[in-house]
């Protein structure tokens, strides 16, 4: 089985990365067993390109040519770019893989950074790789972190292990009780469990109108993304981002308040493009299973019985044409803003975004943001702590993947 070999922990900003040029170089070192070094691998660089450029980003393995990565003109976003290196280049230990690309300015390519590093893989050269340094990174040297390059070794005969179990929030924790009291008597008042998902889901989908597009990100943190989702601002000024990702993780911070065992689930259909969607699952109980539900546009799927995120998928990728059917919405499905109502027809009652699904390991994040991500849902996937469900082939820039029975665990 196929090995990814990486150092980031997968926290890029959406603003602040690294621009390259032909002055400014980046380093990344892998260290590999003698396995990996004697079979092809796949370089995964998640990379964003300048709006209208054509200049390539140059890869260097060892002080070899790689070869050139023509870059997706998509308005800035960034992307996942994949490159064979076929193992002539490769070799036991620490592996140099260079990055630039030939511009003056900087004006055609930014490398994701992910911070911080404890011991430090990644690297800035000024003056064309005749020195290097782990500090003074970013676009204003504000950074020391990691660059997101990652290597997939094709090598059959390295160890792969399972992932871990989720990990959840400790649930005599003091800030839980202050969720509790944060909530309607409308919602804590509901004893019947489903009813009372149901009922804080509604609620939560209420709150605000899905805002992809305010200058600072809201952190995952229930009370402060309701605060500033309510209020348009945070971290000191006007606007905010609180998109279906904090429709989510308000969800779930508020119903592990109130003693159901919840985790975060990420979907797409793709990827590399913006057809993602993020939900949170509820084990139900008396059900046995987990029951995926979507806050942002307060619903579930239902057939005979509540599903869950990986049913979803398994039926899409079986080629159900009536997911629609299935959509079962409460009194908080929103009607609008227009883009999003589009979003839903096509990707959500369509199950689309359901062809790819992950589970998000850190769920003390809750009570402990050291377990939360950066800008999730303004960047592409990239944090490790997602276990993909299924093979590696479309999430193969990820450490962790999963069969059923691994996402059917309580």
């Amino acid at each position: 089985m196929s090995k990814l070999f990486i150092t980031d922990n997968g926290r890029v900003l959406k603003d602040h990365n690294e621009d390259l040029t032909r002055w400014r170089w980046a380093k990344k070192v892998l260290h590999l067993p003698r396995g990996a070094s004697v079979a092809d691998a796949d370089l995964w660089i998640m990379a964003s390109a300048y709006a209208g450029s054509k200049l390539p980003l140059r890869v260097q393995v060892n002080g070899m040519v790689a070869g050139n990565i023509k870059p997706i003109d998509d308005n800035g976003a960034y992307h996942w770019y994949r490159l064979h290196i076929p193992a002539r280049l490769l070799r036991a230990g620490g592996n140099e893989f260079l990055l630039d690309a030939d511009a003056l300015a900087m004006n055609v390519w930014r490398l994701a950074i992910a911070g911080p590093a404890a011991r430090p893989n990644s690297f800035i050269s000024f003056d064309r790789g005749h020195t290097w340094r782990n500090d003074w990174m970013g676009l204003y040297g504000a950074l020391s972190g990691e660059y997101v390059v990652r290597l997939r070794s094709q090598s059959a005969t390295l160890r792969v292990p399972a992932p871990h179990e989720v990990t959840y929030a400790d649930a005599g924790h003091p800030k839980l009780e202050e969720l509790r009291a944060m909530l309607p008597k409308t919602v804590t008042r509901v004893r019947d469990p489903w009813k009372q998902v149901l009922a804080l889901r509604t609620w939560v989908a209420t709150r605000w109108s899905h805002d992809p597009f305010g200058p600072p990100y809201c952190p995952w943190d229930t009370p402060t993304i309701l605060n500033w989702a309510t209020h348009n601002r945070g971290h000191g000024g006007r606007g905010k981002v609180a998109m279906c990702v904090h429709f989510a993780v308000t969800f779930a911070g508020f119903a592990t308040a109130l003693g159901h065992r919840t985790r975060c689930v990420a979907i797409t259909t793709d990827i590399n493009n913006m057809d993602g969607h993020f939900v949170c699952e509820v084990f139900d109980d008396k059900r046995g299973k987990w029951v995926v539900h979507d806050p942002n546009f307060d619903l579930h799927y239902e057939d005979r019985r509540p599903l869950s995120a990986v049913e979803v998928s398994m039926l899409v990728a079986g080629g159900d044409p009536a997911i629609a059917r299935l959509v079962r919405a409460g009194k908080g499905m929103p009607t609008k803003p227009a883009r999003l109502m589009r979003a839903f027809r096509r990707i959500v009652r369509t199950g689309a975004s359901y062809r790819l699904v992950s589970v998000w390991q850190l769920m003390n994040f809750i009570t402990d943001p050291s377990a939360a991500p950066g800008h999730h849902g303004s960047v592409t996937y990239c944090e490790p702590q997602w276990v993909w469900f299924g093979s590696a082939d479309d999430t193969a820039m990820f450490p962790q993947h999963a069969d059923a029975r691994w996402f059917e665990r309580k």
